[in-house]
């Protein structure tokens, strides 16, 4: 610790002495008497300037003042003093710029005199060029014996050789862990044990000094840069911007838009690790309105369905009797929404913001979270890539899926969805025909037609279900992608791909087969052939739960009976009563989806 202190003490004067001793020695080498000696003492910020003195006056200055210092320690100890640590002496600072001749014959004779029993505890000797002197007065405990007398350090500057040494009193058993003879080559003949430490030239101590300056500039000057981009872009999401293009390079651009502007082909346009929650990206849906399924659960901004841990999104049901207690389902009253904008209640149709529980329409029993992009990114055209792991759990649905920001062709389905991913929780669930529906098999689909419950969804609707060497897709993480350009849709799962739409000059009028006597609301859009598919989307994250639009069909078979049926008049009292099956199935963070991370690139 003595060492590191003195290195630390040693580097603020260093960078001081570049400018006002090391360049004044070098010119004053040849000078015949001394140029400038500075004497500073911090404690009582007291600045003594001389340039009268020859060196040997000041070497005898120093010994006159450790000899006062010792007479001071001995005249404490002879009073019987004993209130522990006492301060003997202040940190002086002296600089001394002489020629070598002045400085070698000042030493030489004093090292030759005889010292009485009240001697400093350094000698001056092998020393011949001018020097920068820090001498430390240390703290000595009270009792101490004579050999525990104040120790001294000395930083030495020889310039006019271009080296500097650190000469320090250490303790080598501190240096066990470092390589001693690499670090101290010469050991300097000193009446105290002193090391020798070459380090580095004058030169090269400016040269560097400018270095450490210039990083730090360019450090925060890049912080800062990050920091304004946050609110805009998001510092880890992204990576390449439109107006981050030259103008000469705008017929370079990809056919890809995004809520950032124009970007290069193959450039990263957004990306999301995770690191945080960041709210400024992702804002949650607050509703119990079913998403128009019937669905069995309420939709809250809350970290028990919704945080980030190591690196990953976790979106994770819960019992809604957990937070309410079981009776509130019969009979409470569910208001969602508050005096925050984050807060507001995002869909109200269905009774998606108030309702309340009664015997046979109980509340929804389950709470969940959904989170979008809505406000913050949307894209048209580009390669998708996301890193998720499904959820294991009966009756869950997770979703990963991209909704239009804007309904240019009029509401759900005229303007379009795309999933990038869907599945069933269960891990035994059979449809009629004996495939396995669960967490064996996920989907992707595209919905779209001229109205509700119009919509050509069955044609462009892709199941994969894994090999039978293959684990389910609920055990480990796979990457789900979407490759959609002006021409065509591709789905793919860990780059093998599952899907293709190309649609013909029909576009998907003539994909979904829609009657002649309807009209088609796509006949006049910007890409005919893709549209609806030809405007921004953003991305949607979310697990529901149950339903009523046969997304679990009632003929499914599993290890029970499923719990209710889609025409039931009390689908979520008869889901709730058979609790006792799937909740065994619902397993902490296993009953999660986790997302690794989303990436967005231009095509």
């Amino acid at each position: 610790m003595v060492v590191l202190h003195t290195l630390q003490k040693t580097v603020i004067f260093s960078l001081i002495s570049i400018f006002s001793g090391c360049l004044p020695a070098i010119q004053a080498a040849s000078h015949p008497y001394l140029q400038a000696i500075h004497v500073l003492d911090p404690e009582v910020q007291e600045f003594k300037y001389h340039n009268s003195w020859n060196a040997d006056q000041w070497v005898q200055w120093v010994r006159n003042l450790y000899n006062q210092d010792l007479a001071e320690l001995r005249r404490n100890r002879s009073e019987g003093e004993a209130s522990g640590p006492r301060r003997h002496g202040q940190w002086v600072n002296i600089i001394i710029i002489a020629t070598p001749e002045e400085i070698n014959s000042a030493f030489s004779q004093l090292s030759t005199k005889s010292y009485p029993d009240d001697k400093p505890d350094f000698l001056w000797s092998d020393i011949s060029f001018p020097v920068f002197v820090v001498v430390r007065k240390s703290m000595t405990n009270q009792g101490a014996d004579d050999n525990d007398l104040p120790s001294s350090h000395f930083n030495v500057f020889n310039c006019s050789d271009k080296k500097m040494y650190i000469n320090a009193q250490v303790d080598v058993s501190t240096f066990i862990p470092l390589s001693i003879k690499h670090l101290f080559p010469k050991k300097v003949k000193n009446p105290i044990d002193t090391l020798r430490i070459p380090l580095i030239t004058c030169t090269k101590v400016a040269f560097l000094f400018f270095v450490f300056v210039l990083l730090f500039v360019l450090i925060f000057a890049a912080i800062g840069v990050l920091w304004s981009l946050k609110g805009r872009y998001g510092y880890n999401r992204i990576i390449e911007p439109a107006d981050t293009l030259p103008i000469n390079d705008r017929k370079e651009w990809s056919v890809t838009e995004s809520t950032y502007g124009r970007a290069k082909p193959k450039a990263l346009i957004f990306r999301e690790e995770f690191n945080t929650l960041d709210l400024d990206l992702w804002d949650h849906e607050i509703t119990m309105s079913g998403g128009g399924n019937g669905e069995f659960q309420v939709y809250q901004n809350n970290r028990s369905n919704s945080y980030v841990k190591y690196g990953k999104l976790y979106i994770k049901p819960t019992l809604t009797a957990d937070k309410f207690g079981e009776d509130f389902l019969y009979e409470g009253n569910l208001q969602l929404g508050g005096p925050a904008p984050a807060d507001q209640c995002t869909n109200p149709l269905w009774e998606g913001c108030e309702r309340r529980g009664t015997q046979k329409s109980i509340l929804n029993p389950i709470m969940s979270a959904r989170l979008r992009t809505v406000h913050s990114f949307a894209f048209k055209y580009g390669k998708v890539e996301i890193r998720a792991k499904i959820p294991t759990g009966d009756w869950l649905w997770p979703g990963i899926w991209l909704l239009p920001l804007k309904n240019q062709y009029g509401s759900w389905p005229a303007s379009g969805e795309i999933d990038i991913l869907e599945a069933r929780g269960n891990t035994d669930l059979k449809d009629k025909d004996k495939v396995h529906i669960g967490t064996e098999q996920v989907s992707q689909t595209l919905h779209y037609g001229p109205f509700h419950p119009i919509n050509g969804w069955q044609k462009t609707h892709f199941s994969t279900n894994s090999d039978k060497d293959s684990k389910a897709y609920d055990i480990d993480f796979h990457v789900y992608e979407l490759h959609w350009t002006p021409d065509f849709i591709k789905f793919s799962i860990d780059g093998d791909p599952t899907a293709e739409v190309h649609p013909t000059e029909g576009g998907f009028w003539e994909i979904g087969g829609f009657p002649d006597n309807i009209d088609n609301p796509w006949k006049y859009a910007e890409n005919p052939k893709m549209a609806p598919f030809d405007q921004k989307f953003y991305i949607l994250l979310n697990v529901a739960v149950g339903g009523t639009n046969s997304y679990f069909p009632d003929s499914a078979k599993g290890p029970y009976t499923k719990p209710w049926k889609n025409n039931s008049p009390t689908p979520m009292l008869d889901f709730w009563k058979g609790k006792k099956n799937w909740w065994a199935t619902w397993k902490g963070e296993d009953a999660a989806l986790v997302v690794d991370y989303i990436r967005v690139y231009a095509i």
